[in-house]
């Protein structure tokens, strides 16, 4: 499934748009295409459900070869990028809650 997405870009009151073909695929078709590795993907469509955030549609940003950078890579993801390793059957990120406490001194 290809997809087409523009991002328009407000500046000193115009409108720039960049066009930006991006491939939207889903994980069945990430996995056949680049087996057993590391990609960094562009979350494009998710849902949550539950604990569970459960991406719908993707798109690669870089593939790698090398364990040592994928997992660089994966300390600097943020936001809707993530690496994830295409040995696994699906994408589904746990949501955590995690509540922290300060001491307070009296």
């Amino acid at each position: 499934m290809q997809r087409s997405y523009q991002y328009g870009i407000i500046k000193e009151r115009k409108c720039y748009f960049l066009t930006k073909v991006v491939l939207a695929m889903k994980w069945e078709d990430v996995r056949k295409t680049y087996p057993n590795r590391f990609v960094k993907l562009q979350v494009l469509k998710s849902h949550v459900a539950g604990n569970k955030r459960i991406i719908e549609d993707m798109a690669v940003v870089e593939v790698f070869e090398d364990n040592k950078q994928a997992t660089k890579e994966l300390s600097k993801a943020t936001g809707d990028l993530l690496v994830y390793h295409t040995g696994n059957e699906k994408i589904e990120l746990e949501i955590k809650q995690i509540f922290g406490y300060r001491g307070i001194q009296v």
